[in-house]
């Protein structure tokens, strides 16, 4: 469906749990509600519908419009299936472009929208190129230091199409990904993209240290508690279980015995 046009039309409507499908990504997703099932069976293959975040994930059957975040995604069906043996769906769609809910018209037996296309635009087309290639240029600074898939991306892309696939790979809260799916202009949704980087890149650091740091405690731990097995076996050896008062008595035949360096610390302490 083109961005170009205006025209609102009424469309099959999934609501989502949690996060959103941007334009120019794929999702696959399980199929399990009584409507949604219902929803699925119409569907086949390059069908068209509208896709939206519920305003709240515990909601079983969102009957209002208030009910749901009102910037959606138009998407196209890849595929539906249905695992042998399993009750749920399973379905792959493509995010087309972003629409604005308007009005549902049907809950029963699945849910139907009045939607609107909504068109992109650029506020500073030369500054959202220069924002794109610092992005592109970050992107490729973290896949040198092991960042996954973001260096993986295309090459060649659109600004705005470029925002969106990162912001689909960084992981983020699905009230963040609703700020970058509702943020029309491209610039303006660049620089989003790439502070919601910065601060995912940030956390990810915080987060390595503190890994560093468990597992350096960790290590220390059970290589003191090996050293000590490792005491505790020469003593036996020896025929020796030392009581109260007869520590210095073993440390001075402990001094007459070829230890290992890491051993010899723990007998000394």
């Amino acid at each position: 469906m083109s961005q170009a046009t205006t025209r609102s039309s009424a469309l099959p409507l999934l609501p989502l749990r949690t996060g959103v499908l941007f334009p120019g990504t794929t999702i696959t997703l399980p199929i399990g509600r009584e409507r949604s099932a219902a929803l699925v069976q119409t569907l086949a293959k390059g069908g068209l519908l509208v896709v939206a975040a519920q305003r709240d994930p515990r909601e079983e059957n969102p009957t209002r419009i208030e009910d749901l975040h009102t910037i959606g995604t138009f998407a196209r069906v890849l595929e539906v299936s249905r695992p042998r043996g399993e009750r749920a769906y399973r379905l792959v769609l493509e995010g087309v472009g972003r629409v604005e809910l308007q009005a549902l018209v049907q809950v029963d037996p699945y849910w139907v929208a009045e939607a609107q296309p909504l068109n992109e635009r650029s506020s500073a087309h030369e500054e959202a190129l220069v924002l794109g290639a610092a992005l592109r240029q970050h992107l490729d600074e973290l896949a040198s230091a092991g960042g996954g898939s973001l260096g993986e991306l295309p090459r060649e892309l659109e600004p705005g199409r470029l925002a969106d696939l990162v912001a689909s790979s960084l992981g983020l809260t699905t009230e963040d990904e609703l700020a970058v799916l509702g943020e029309l202009d491209t610039t303006e949704r660049l620089r989003l993209v790439a502070r919601l980087l910065g601060k995912t890149k940030e956390l990810s650091e915080v987060r390595k240290k503190i890994d560093a740091e468990v597992r350096k405690g960790i290590g220390k731990g059970q290589r003191e508690a090996l050293l000590r097995e490792q005491l505790r076996a020469i003593q036996r050896e020896l025929g020796d279980d030392p009581q109260e008062g007869e520590a210095d008595t073993l440390r001075e035949r402990f001094a007459t015995i070829e230890l290992p360096e890491e051993v010899r610390k723990v007998v000394d302490r």
